[in-house]
């Protein structure tokens, strides 16, 4: 795959943080948010300097793709335990 191709990919999980992640800014806990965003950008810059030697420029797109993925897994978690949801409808 292309940089450009990775990046793609990361995108889609980017688009699925950004609602997570306002949903405990809105529960009025932002640090949560901040905080991931953080590990986010710590994941992607320490894939980026670990594997630009042996993969070249093509493995940003990659961390990048694997940052926003671990984020939303994080967000995806935390959102669960922030906000109960019932797989029941409401009667």
């Amino acid at each position: 795959m292309t940089l450009l191709q990775w990046q793609s990919v990361g995108n889609v999980f980017k688009l699925a943080c950004w609602p997570l992640g306002f949903a405990f800014v809105a529960a009025a806990r932002p640090r949560i948010f901040l905080l991931t965003k953080i590990y986010c950008n710590l994941a992607l810059m320490a894939l980026t300097c670990l594997g630009l030697s042996a993969f070249g420029l093509q493995i940003a797109g990659f961390a990048f793709l694997v940052g926003y993925v671990l984020q939303f897994l994080v967000l995806n978690r935390l959102a669960g335990r922030l906000h109960v949801f019932v797989g029941k409808a409401c009667h």
